[in-house]
């Protein structure tokens, strides 16, 4: 192995043997990798040994390839699940390769927080410089390639791999966040010190979306759930805490508290509770940080009363809030407030019950729309909750109200997923075209390169990307004409450049009008009668011409990727759809509203105009459509997750539900402040 070539491999050419404890570290690490994977092979019924011996040797084998035990064959190779390197022959094959990568990508996204830290154990114990989390030894990249060689072993069929994949993704996720945190506690009780994370500045929040990064359904609890802290403690309340107390002028930070009397500051604090207490009926919001009783308070108190207030003045202008929204939510000012000088847990705890109730409640009165009228349904409840809390002193207060409200976001997501049923038949329809698009528009790329003549690439990506997707939604993956008609789009490319030897130019010039001929039966299945289909061809048809002649090709714009559409009414109930027709991107979004998964709320600037907003009450099968209903209205909308990233790309969708509204306030106060 050429070592000074490989970034993601011991970067000496004679690396030292490695000590008994890296060794020992290592083979554990193997062992547990295998008896995890066993064990998961077991709970989901394969127990013969002709099928877990090749799932384990395969683990095995990619744990030693990536571990720098056996020969390697690149980070590409350790992947293993690159879809360009699947023949179209077997298009089953290749979906198989796609939805195993979609899982390793879920896999990877759920066991974040683990796989991170487990990953920079591995750098130090394998002497690695600049390896991607990807290329763990027992990352889901290595456990997927094991999946592969496990439904090889048993001989699924098609279908069979791709409902395996879809019954392997939280068992497997639960399963190795176990096992990596194993693994930690094992590496951190040895010693074994984890590689520093090169330094990043914290990016401000967008405006729409919460600045990390798009999990997948499994991943991301929707709103009114518990959420765990970000990973590595991340805490934007304590840093702006940090910040304003440095910029204060007097006491250096911490040395407050020795300075002044113990009983001069109780009594300070007292009287600014009493102050609150006189504020609590006002209709104007108390100002403290600003007034003459702040510059009394300790430096400390006095930079946490600045941040609880520019919490709520954030909250104050939140657009996604109706103003009769943030006017009951304004009311918990002073009860943070209170907090504020009386509980440090409030700033230092990412989890603390009033920040986690506050952000439920932001959450929730988004999924109302910024239109919402004070006679709504919930605001009588929301009115009751917020006057509860305005007096809460303390955090018990906020524990004691979080059922109630998980409650109402419940209630709320069972009344629009009562909506769902009678469209789901027309959406799982509209998934499979949505399927069968996709795949047409991934063959076609990848026969296509960057040079491939604007004539051929506009008649493949319009007309022959339709017969495409009508075959496969009609005949399924594999099927003899689909490859026919695949194999014909690349001849078609391949006419685009003649042979310069004559015999070669001979033989090219002869199969032209047997191409043509063949292209127009394809035309012709999709209905386009003679004129309509001489159109189609015609930029082609010019291109060979001058070919022929020897003329330069005729100037052919590009055609332009299509955009997400929406349909007409479909259906008894009216269902539209929000999807694409033609050629586009095939990629998803990374956008946390292109994968959102079921209870979660999003907001659509419609492409007719208007808006619609709901909750996630359905995903399809492959988890490429899924439907929003809106209980308000009541409105139901099916719509690809492609056509959402698009939209979402563009500012036009939004997540509603966004949890953490308190980080991304103070966030956005440290980078207009940093």
């Amino acid at each position: 192995m050429d070592i000074d070539t490989a970034a993601d491999t011991p970067m000496t050419d004679a690396p030292a043997p490695r000590q008994p404890l890296q060794g020992n570290l290592r083979d554990r690490s193997r062992a547990a990798l295998l008896d995890c994977l066993g064990g998961f092979a077991r709970d989901m019924g394969f127990t013969e040994a002709r099928w877990v011996e090749p799932f384990l040797a395969a683990a095995g084998e990619c744990f030693d390839e990536l571990a720098g035990l056996k020969d390697r064959r690149g980070f590409e190779q350790a992947q293993g699940l690159t879809a360009s390197r699947i023949s179209l022959v077997h298009e089953s094959d290749l979906e198989f390769t796609l939805e195993l990568t979609d899982l390793a990508r879920r896999l990877r996204e759920r066991c974040s927080a683990e796989l991170v830290r487990l990953h920079r154990h591995f750098m130090v114990l394998l002497q690695q410089h600049n390896a991607a989390v990807e290329q763990t030894p027992v990352g889901p990249e290595a456990v997927c390639r094991a999946l592969r060689a496990l439904a090889d072993a048993v001989g699924l069929d098609p279908e069979q791999r791709l409902r395996f994949v879809e019954r392997s993704a939280d068992p497997l996720g639960s399963a190795l966040r176990v096992l990596y945190r194993d693994l930690i506690a094992q590496f951190d009780s040895a010693g074994l010190a984890e590689k520093p994370a090169q330094p990043a500045r914290r990016p401000p929040p967008p405006a729409a979306a919460p600045a990390t990064s798009a999990a997948p359904p499994a991943a991301r609890p929707p709103a009114g759930e518990a959420q765990t802290a970000p990973p590595g403690g991340a805490n934007a309340l304590a840093d702006l805490h940090r910040q304003l107390l440095a910029r204060r002028p007097g006491l250096p930070p911490g040395s407050d508290q020795v300075a002044l009397d113990p009983a001069l500051v109780a009594g300070i604090r007292q009287q600014v509770l009493d102050w609150l207490a006189a504020q609590q009926d006002n209709a104007a919001p108390p100002q403290l940080a600003s007034s003459e009783l702040a510059t009394l308070l300790p430096p400390h108190s006095a930079a946490a009363v600045a941040v609880v207030e520019c919490i709520f003045d954030t909250l104050a202008g939140h657009e996604a809030l109706a103003p009769a929204v943030a006017e009951l939510l304004g009311r918990l000012r002073i009860s943070f407030l209170r907090l504020a000088l009386t509980d440090p847990a409030l700033l230092d705890d990412s989890a603390h019950p009033a920040r986690a109730t506050l952000d439920a409640l932001v959450a929730l009165g988004a999924t109302l729309g910024r239109d919402c009228a004070g006679d709504h349904a919930l605001i009588p409840t929301l009115d009751i909750l917020t006057r509860q809390l305005s007096t809460a002193a303390e955090a018990a207060a906020y524990v004691d109200v979080q059922a109630q409200l998980k409650a109402l976001v419940d209630e709320r997501r069972r009344a629009a997923a009562a909506l769902a049923p009678p469209a789901s038949e027309l959406a799982e329809r509209a998934e499979r075209r949505e399927n069968s698009l996709l795949l047409a528009t991934r063959a076609i790329n990848a026969l296509m390169s960057a040079d491939t003549p604007a004539a051929v690439s506009n008649f493949l990506a319009s007309s022959w990307l339709l017969l495409l997707a009508r075959l496969h939604y009609t005949h399924g993956d594999g099927h003899a004409q689909w490859r026919h008609s695949v194999a014909l789009a690349d001849r078609l490319i391949r006419s685009a450049y003649p042979p310069a030897d004559p015999p070669g130019r001979q033989s090219w010039l002869q199969g032209l009008p047997a191409l043509v001929r063949e292209l127009h039966l394809g035309l012709a299945a999709l209905g386009l009668d003679e004129a309509a289909r001489d159109k189609a061809l015609a930029q082609c048809m010019a291109m060979h011409g001058a070919l022929i002649t020897g003329k330069p090709l005729p100037a052919v714009t590009p055609a332009a990727p299509a955009k997400a559409v929406l349909s007409a009414p479909v259906g008894a109930n009216g269902l539209r759809i929000l999807h694409h027709l033609g050629h586009a991107p095939a990629a998803i979004s990374p956008h946390p509203a292109a994968t959102a998964s079921p209870g979660h709320w999003l907001e659509i600037d419609l492409p007719e105009g208007g808006s619609l907003r709901g909750c996630v009450v359905w995903t399809g099968p492959s988890q490429r459509l899924l439907l929003l209903a809106d209980p308000d209205t009541p409105t139901v909308l099916a719509a690809t997750r492609r056509a959402l990233g698009e939209l979402a790309a563009a500012h036009h969708c939004r997540v509603l539900d966004q949890q953490g509204f308190c980080e991304r306030a103070a966030r956005q106060a440290l980078g207009h402040s940093g």
